[in-house]
Order: structure tokens, then C-alpha cells, then sequence
């Protein structure tokens, strides 16, 4: 596996382990190995939300131990097949033994039946992807018989990724592949009209700064109506009041003596990534010559907000 499950900050399992029995185990006693147990499982039932609130971290193990010390072994005899049902989940999910580093991994949304390679009774639960606003609920069922492999996805959950900055990626929302990301909808749009004739007079957008989270820009468009007055040009700032800053800016003609619509800026296609928590604003910042008091400005963005 490509990371260490023990390394991974651990909670103590929240319920109580227990066993159900598939059929009648009433010769179990009377067997000469006294492990026999017959057909039996140990379900166990996972809100993360639980462990998540105790301690925010995006990724937790939870160990689990059914060894006991009675002297039939505890709840089972032995692991032979590990189902999870992560069918109610948006996060990945995984089962590792640590006496052979075998490691069962369930995507969101799919319930997965699958061999388990073990001599042992512990097991690492493992969530990977923990953030604000997931859905939460898994169950875990570690089984003492054979049940044929399965995969069951519930929701179709694979969707494309494309190359992506690193620094930028993945200390923001965590990414389990380094480098890549996928496209952000755009399925929010900020609109405003702004008087932007004086230098220094600023904007607003997005109606930021959020509690937390980022925005993804993936388009602009700026339009300015200008009223009769002098030709000139004019420098628009777009960026953070915070540690961030200029995210980028342009510059545009004002012809004067006639009242013009024309487009100032017009990008799609964008898959900017900024911070949520910090205030965005436009700013006029000139030099200009433009005298009349009717230049404003219609301003659309698209983006995605993500909080977490």
C-alpha cells in the first residue's frame, strides 16, 4: 500500500462489538476443535461524523479487536470474508489487517464483499477523505466463511480527473491523487453592476470572505458602459484583501465622446482555485482621464463554492 495505516491518528471504535449467527451452531460445543464456532458474523456500524467531531482530521483509523479471551477465540474464530457497505458514504473506506498488511478498500458510495488475507482477529478500520458537510454512515461486516467476491456500486462516483498543480491541490482538499483534480461545474454565477469612474473605488465579489472553504472561478465576464467624456484607459485589479492578493488584472480602453458598451473582459473555461475565507474585491485602480460620472460596469462570474 502506498501509506503506512498505522501512522494514521487512532480512535477507539464507538459502539460495542458483536456477533450474529447465520445458522444453528448448536454442534459447536460438541466439536473436537473447540474454535468451531459454525457460521457467524461481527457487524459493526461506523458514523464518522462521531469520530470526525472528536477529532477534525481527514483521515482516522479506528482499531478493532474480536479476539476476546474466552476460550472459543473471542466473537469469531477466524476472518474469512470482510463485506463493507459504504452505500450511505461520500468517503472512502478501508479494512487492514496488520498481521499480513492486507488492506480492503471500499470507494464512496458501493458496498464491496471481498476475501480477507489474515491468520488474526484485529483489523484497522480505516476513513480516508473526512470534510465538512460528507455524508458519514458505513457498515462493516467481518465474516468466518467464505462469500463470493462482489462489487456493488450504488451511485456512479468515477468521474475524470485532469493534470493539476500540486502545491495548490493538495493542501486544500486533501487529493488521494497527487497532481490531478477534477473540473469544478460552475453552477454558481455572482452578478453586480459597479460605478467604477473614480480611482480606487472597489467591489465586493462573491460575497466573500466565507467561514471557510475555496471558491473555483471558472469564468468572467466584465462590460462597461461608458458615458460621453474624455478618451482614456483604465486598470482593473481583481484580488484578495488577505494573504493571497492580486489574482490577476487587465487593462482597457475608454474612447470618450460617445456612450460605448463594450466587452472589457470575457474568460470561460477557467478552473481558478482561491480561498473562500479571505474578502475578493475588483478594484478600479486607473490612471484614467475618463470625466464622465455614467461609466459602470456589468460584472458575471461562474464559480463552484466548496466548503470545508
Amino acid at each position: 500500500m502506498s501509506f503506512d495505516p498505522l501512522a494514521l491518528p487512532g480512535q477507539r471504535y464507538s459502539g460495542t462489538p458483536g456477533f450474529t449467527v447465520v445458522r444453528d451452531n448448536t454442534l459447536a460445543g460438541t466439536q473436537p476443535n473447540a474454535r468451531f464456532m459454525g457460521k457467524r458474523f461481527v457487524p459493526l456500524t461506523f458514523n464518522w461524523l462521531i469520530y470526525f467531531t472528536a477529532a477534525p482530521t481527514a483521515n482516522i483509523a479506528v482499531p478493532i479487536d474480536i479476539a476476546g479471551g474466552s476460550v472459543t477465540g473471542g466473537l469469531l474464530d477466524k476472518i474469512e470474508t470482510v463485506k463493507i457497505d459504504n452505500s450511505n458514504s461520500t468517503i472512502s473506506v478501508s479494512v487492514f489487517f496488520p498481521d499480513t498488511n492486507d488492506l480492503i478498500t471500499c470507494p464512496p458510495n458501493t458496498i464491496v464483499t471481498l476475501p480477507a488475507m489474515t491468520n488474526g482477529l484485529k483489523c484497522w478500520v480505516i476513513a480516508q477523505g473526512l470534510a465538512a458537510g460528507f455524508t458519514p454512515t458505513t457498515k462493516i461486516y467481518l465474516i468466518n466463511y467464505v462469500v463470493a467476491p462482489s462489487i456493488d456500486p450504488q451511485l456512479q462516483t468515477v468521474f475524470p480527473q485532469e493534470l493539476a498543480t500540486p502545491l495548490i491541490q493538495n493542501g486544500v482538499n486533501q487529493q488521494l491523487t497527487p497532481g490531478y483534480a477534477p473540473r469544478a461545474l460552475g453552477d454558481a454565477m455572482f452578478s453586480l453592476d459597479w460605478r467604477y469612474d473614480n480611482i480606487g473605488n472597489f467591489v465586493n465579489v462573491l460575497n466573500s470572505p466565507r467561514p471557510n472553504g475555496y471558491f473555483i472561478i471558472t469564468g468572467i465576464q466584465c462590460i462597461s458602459l461608458n458615458g460621453q467624456g474624455s478618451a482614456g484607459y483604465n486598470q482593473l485589479d481583481f484580488g484578495s484583501t488577505g494573504t493571497f492578493g492580486l489574482l490577476f488584472k487587465w487593462f482597457f480602453l475608454v474612447p470618450g465622446t460617445v456612450v460605448t458598451v463594450q466587452p472589457v473582459y470575457d474568460q470561460s473555461n477557467l478552473q481558478l482555485r482561491i480561498p473562500a475565507d479571505q474578502e475578493w474585491r475588483l478594484t478600479s485602480m486607473g490612471p484614467q482621464t475618463i470625466g464622465s460620472a455614467n461609466s459602470r460596469m456589468s460584472i458575471n462570474i461562474q464559480y463552484t463554492y466548496i466548503p470545508g
